[in-house]
Order: structure tokens, then sequence, then C-alpha cells
């Protein structure tokens, strides 16, 4: 008998794999939360406050991540993060379940709130693991401010990770007058120069 063959980067759509980045967040447990899990509103108010202290470039990146119409960037962005999360061993069984999930079912996902999602994630703190007996915890350590503090940094890393092709596109089409200096193509990605 056949066995159902389990969803890959691959095989899902941009807007399936879109959707498995807030699935994923979704099954993060409550409790692994010190300090309280955000909402989706709390991750934007978030987001909208920390603008206030970003550079123009990562600013022009988290537009364009919220930009209605760049599906494409906002699912390449989740897929390389859910990568990097799905290497994590005490993730690796979220991001699988997210995975699943999303091949299953569409999951419609406001622009401002996926970006936000996406920013948020691109400075997620080091997950821990603690093993205590037959006890497992998963810890994640959200300080608001400290991850503010960091964000700039983690756009940039995201962004060096995104095919050049699929955010250059994006970005071009965010509505920036006059364009910033760095935007040529030779310049796109001096964004991730930032240290973190």
């Amino acid at each position: 008998m056949n066995q159902p063959v389990a969803p890959t980067f691959q095989t899902l759509t941009p807007e399936q794999l879109q959707g498995a980045l807030p699935l994923f967040f979704d099954l993060l447990p409550e409790p692994a939360w010190e300090g309280g899990k955000p909402s989706a509103a709390d991750l934007v108010a978030w987001l909208d406050e920390a603008q206030d202290f970003l550079p123009a470039e990562t600013l022009t990146i988290i537009d364009a991540l919220q930009a209605p119409g760049h599906v494409a960037l906002r699912a390449e962005a989740a897929q390389s993060l859910l990568r990097g999360f799905q290497a994590n061993e005490a993730l690796r069984p979220y991001v699988d379940h997210a995975l699943y999930r999303a091949s299953r079912e569409v999951r419609a996902v406001a622009p401002s709130v996926g970006g936000a999602l996406i920013a948020a994630l691109s400075v997620l703190p080091p997950v821990e693991w603690k093993v205590k007996g037959v006890q497992q915890k998963l810890r994640i350590r959200w300080k608001p401010t400290e991850r503010a503090a960091r964000l700039a940094g983690g756009i940039a890393i995201l962004a060096r990770s995104l095919p050049a092709r699929v955010l250059e596109q994006a970005i071009q089409s965010v509505d920036i007058s006059p364009a910033p200096e760095w935007l040529g193509p030779d310049n796109l990605l001096s964004v991730a120069t930032v240290n973190v």
C-alpha cells in the first residue's frame, strides 16, 4: 500500500509556504514563551514601534514583505526561516507539522501580519530544549525590546538568504521616492552587512 508522501518545501505552492509560517507559530506551545506568547496583533504593534529606529534599507525590505502583491517574497522568506527552524531538533516537529497542515489547508494571511511574523521570527531568540528525566521542555525567551534592537541584523541575514531576483522585484515595486542609493543592482544586498 502506498504511504502518503510527506510535504516538502518543493511540493508546496507559494501560498502554502506563506501559510506554513503562521501555522508553525501557532503550533509553538504557549507555555514555552517566557512572558507569554505574543499574538499576531502584538507582533504587528511591535514591528510598528520598532520601525522608528530602523535604517531605511531595513524599512524598505519590511515594506516589501508587507506589500499585498508580494506573495513570492513572503513565501521565500517563510521557506528560509522554516528551513532554519527545521535544522533545530527542538523545532523540527513543529515545522514538519506546519508543512503537513499547509499542504492540506489554505490559510489566508494578511500581508501586514505575514510581514510582521516574518520580521519577528527573523529575530527569534535561541530556543532551549531541556530534558529532565522523561520530561522535555521547550523554552523561548522573547523580550520585545531586545529583539527589536536586533531587527535590522535579522532582516539583513534573511535578505541575504532570499533569491536576489525575488527580493529585487519586490523592493523595486515598493513606492520609494526617491529611490535609495543602495537599491542599484550592484548594491541590492548591501543591507546584509549590518552586524547582528
